[in-house]
């Protein structure tokens, strides 16, 4: 028998793990940024990068979805997938019935709402290296060159032999806490993902290893 929750994820046309991070979302009032994140990571890479090295921080493609004029060095926007990005974002709501389009996005925010997406892919850095065990018992590495590979903990949207198009993304923690507790998806007065993190949350894709 379906649950109320179930019964909300059916309704939105997005992949289980962005839907439950959507429905989610609202009892710790961040649906407009969930929708966001769903949205960037359902449709093809907004960012296209000139060098041989793309960045993979989520956070830069946030920032080029809200402000075209915000983009990294090394890269500039895909305006017609910026467009389908937002189109899809705008169906989302709908079928959430949420009204409105404003709110912010701390780093924070975004590493507890992809911890409710994908909790199995909480990922305990193996030193130096950039070399990360996930919570599902996987490797991972992330790509040479990239400031996140020292960091503690990521939490791991894409990884690159799954996602052909996507924008290969996670939300990174430093260390501190317990990221295997509250996963969840606590209402806001229990303990929730990632919480007891330090608050600087980033994002990035890594490579299967």
């Amino acid at each position: 028998r379906i649950s109320s929750h179930g019964r909300e994820m059916a309704k939105l046309g997005t992949h289980p793990r962005l839907a439950h991070m959507i429905v989610r979302s609202a009892a710790w009032e961040l649906q407009e940024q969930a929708i966001l994140l769903a949205a960037l990571l359902s449709e093809r890479d907004l960012l296209r990068s000139s060098g041989s090295e793309r960045n993979v921080d989520l956070r830069m493609r946030l920032d080029a979805l809200h402000d075209a004029r915000s983009v990294p060095v090394n890269a500039q926007i895909d305006m017609g997938a910026r467009q389908r990005i937002k189109r899809t974002a705008d169906q989302l709501r709908r079928q959430v019935a949420l009204r409105s389009e404003t709110g912010s996005h701390s780093d924070a925010d975004v590493g507890r709402l992809l911890a409710l997406a994908y909790p199995d892919r909480i990922a305990q850095s193996r030193g130096s290296g950039g070399r990360y065990l996930l919570a599902n018992g996987r490797g991972a590495h992330l790509p040479g060159g990239q400031s996140l590979a020292q960091s503690e903990v990521l939490v791991v949207a894409d990884l690159a032999q799954q996602v052909r198009h996507g924008p290969g993304a996670a939300a990174l923690a430093e260390q501190g806490g317990d990221a295997g507790r509250g996963l969840g998806g606590d209402p806001p007065d229990e303990r929730g993902p990632l919480e007891g993190l330090a608050e600087q949350v980033l994002a990035c894709g890594v490579e299967e290893v």
